[in-house]
């Protein structure tokens, strides 16, 4: 796609009815998310994990049951049947990174295209982020915004701190309130990345050595309507 004049890659044209972002429910055995976002390639919404070891971090997710399925063996499908919600323990080491140590769950909105390219989506009708959870310790919430996106941005993306919280938690947040830490190489609004959103991510980051638990157990819109 064209480079805007903004700098970021624009999405592609919505589709002619519109989309709506239906909620995740972990404990309805959902293993996608239907984000009304896919591009046809039907590989949106499914949960995936990632962790610092590119970096040279040694941080990892412990899973409480193996994952897999016939068709993949990352599927999360027995995760959420187990826990419902997406579940792990987390256990930040940081090796030889020069930064604290993460590990982190997300999903695709629009999903890969033929070339194996993140499609970015105009997901600004959401009007924002809505997580039920429960973790051991705050999680980041991240919006990646494709890989040309997230290098122009210097990989200062906008986030938001959601707290602690030992009993389920539900938070809603709007695209204003995502903000950049401010490290990067250009400046973007939370409500301008939603227009250009490839990624919601749920991070945990701290310092090495550090253990416990999470579960995200719902994710919806801000404005479900």
């Amino acid at each position: 796609p064209e480079t805007s004049s903004s700098g970021l890659e624009p999405p592609p044209p919505p589709p002619p009815f519109g989309t709506c972002f239906t909620t995740w429910y972990g404990g309805y055995g959902e293993y996608w998310i239907d984000t009304g976002f896919d591009n046809d390639y039907g590989n949106a919404g499914y949960w995936f994990s990632y962790a610092d070891d590119s970096d040279g971090g040694m941080s990892t997710i412990v899973w409480p049951v193996p994952k897999g399925n016939e068709y993949s063996d990352d599927a999360m499908d027995p995760i959420i049947d187990y826990c419902g919600g997406v579940c792990g323990t987390y256990i930040l080491e940081a090796g030889t990174l020069e930064y604290d140590p993460f590990v982190a769950v997300g999903f695709n909105l629009g999903g890969y295209d033929e070339s194996g390219a993140l499609t970015v989506v105009d997901a600004s009708s959401m009007g924002g982020i809505r997580v039920t959870y429960t973790s051991e310790a705050p999680v980041i919430l991240e919006l990646g915004l494709g890989e040309k996106n997230d290098a122009y941005l210097g990989y200062d993306l906008p986030v938001v701190y959601l707290p602690k919280a030992i009993a389920p938690a539900t938070i809603a947040v709007t695209w204003a309130d995502f903000k950049q830490l401010g490290w990067g190489t250009n400046f973007i609004t939370g409500e301008d990345a939603a227009r250009t959103l490839a990624t919601i991510k749920f991070k945990i980051q701290g310092k090495s050595g550090s253990k416990g638990s999470f579960n995200i157990m719902a994710v919806g819109a801000y404005d479900e309507s």
